[in-house]
C-alpha cells in the first residue's frame, strides 16, 4: 500500500521551476522516445505489464488505451489493491529499462543546456544599466540560439505588406506544380532533430496525428518541444521541401510569374501624347491617289 500520488501526478511540472509540462509526445517528437510494442513497462510485485507506447504519446495495454503515465499505472496497481487512489507514472514505469522520470530530467538537462544565457548575459549589469542603455547603443543585440527574435505572428501573411500585394501559400505552389504533395516532403530542423512531416494536396501540413493550417504553425510547434516560451517562428525559413527552404520555393514562384506578365517589347513603347494632332498638323506625305482613284475627266 505504497502512499498514494497526488491526483495531478502527470500535471505536476506545472507546479516546478519548468513551467511547461513534458509529456510523452514531447519527448517522443524531440527523439528521446521510440514508439513500438512492450516499450514500456509497470512492474508491480513480480510481476511486469508491459505496453505499446503510440506515436501520439498514448499507452496501450491489452484493448486499452491510456492517455497518460499515471492513468496506466494506477490501473495496474489497482489490479493488486483495489482502493488504490492514485499513482505517479513517471516514476512507477520504465522506457527500456530506465524510469519515464528519469527520460524527463535527462530532456530538461539537454533543453536547459540550450537555453543557458551566454557569457555576456550572465555579466550583472551595473546599477543603473537602464539608464547606460538609453545613453549608450547595444554591442550585443543577437540572441541565443534558443531566444531567437520571434518572427510576426502573421509571418505566412507578412506578402501581403510586400511589393508583391498577393500572399503565396502552399496550395498555390502545388497548383502551379512548384511542390508536390506526399508524406516525409516537408521537415522541419530544430538543433540536430528533424521533424518531417506530409504536405496534403490542400497545402495543410499533417505531423503526427496533428494537421496545421500554414508553415509557422507546424514550425513554431516543432520549436517550442525545445523552448516552451517561443511565441512565433517563420515558417517559410524554417522549414524545408526536399532539402529548399520554403522561402526559396517562394521566391522562385515569384520569379517565374514576374517574367511570364512582363510586357512586349511593342507594348513597353509608349505612344505620343497627342499622337491624333500631330496626324492632323503634319502634311500626309503620300496625297496621290491610287491607281483605282483616277482624276475625274473634265465635264
Amino acid at each position: 500500500e505504497e502512499e498514494p500520488a497526488p491526483e495531478n501526478a502527470d500535471e505536476k511540472d506545472a507546479t516546478t521551476p519548468h513551467s511547461t509540462p513534458v509529456t510523452l509526445a514531447m519527448l517522443i517528437a524531440a527523439g528521446a522516445l521510440t514508439p513500438g510494442v512492450d516499450k514500456l513497462s509497470c512492474k508491480c510485485f513480480d510481476n511486469a505489464h508491459n505496453a505499446e507506447l503510440l506515436q501520439d504519446g498514448r499507452i496501450r495495454y491489452l484493448e486499452m488505451t491510456f492517455n497518460s503515465p499515471s492513468a496506466f499505472s494506477v490501473y495496474c496497481k489497482r489490479i493488486y489493491n483495489p482502493t488504490r487512489r492514485a499513482d505517479d507514472g513517471w516514476e512507477s514505469i520504465t522506457y527500456e529499462g530506465v524510469t519515464l522520470n528519469d527520460m524527463k530530467k535527462k530532456f530538461r538537462e539537454r533543453t536547459a543546456e540550450k537555453d543557458k544565457p551566454t557569457a555576456i548575459e550572465e555579466e550583472p549589469a551595473p546599477e543603473h544599466a537602464d539608464e547606460k542603455d538609453a545613453a549608450e547603443p547595444q554591442a550585443n543585440d543577437a540572441t541565443t540560439p534558443n531566444e531567437e527574435e520571434p518572427a510576426p505572428e502573421n509571418a505566412d501573411e507578412k506578402d501581403a505588406t510586400t511589393p508583391h500585394s498577393t500572399p503565396v501559400t502552399l496550395a498555390m505552389l502545388i497548383a502551379a506544380g512548384a511542390l508536390t504533395p506526399g508524406v516525409d516532403k516537408l521537415s522541419c530542423k530544430c538543433f540536430d532533430n528533424a521533424h518531417n512531416a506530409e504536405l496534403l494536396q490542400d497545402g495543410r501540413i499533417r505531423y503526427l496525428e496533428m494537421t496545421f493550417n500554414s508553415p509557422s504553425a507546424f514550425s513554431v510547434y516543432c520549436k517550442r518541444i525545445y523552448n516552451p516560451t517561443r511565441r512565433a517562428d517563420d515558417g517559410w525559413e524554417s522549414i524545408t521541401y526536399e532539402g529548399v527552404t520554403l522561402n526559396d520555393m517562394k521566391k522562385k514562384f515569384r520569379e517565374r510569374t514576374a517574367e511570364k506578365d512582363k510586357p512586349t517589347a511593342i507594348e513597353e513603347e509608349p505612344a505620343p501624347e497627342h499622337a491624333d494632332e500631330k496626324d492632323a498638323a503634319e502634311p500626309q506625305a503620300n496625297d496621290a491617289t491610287t491607281p483605282n482613284e483616277e482624276e475625274p475627266a473634265p465635264e
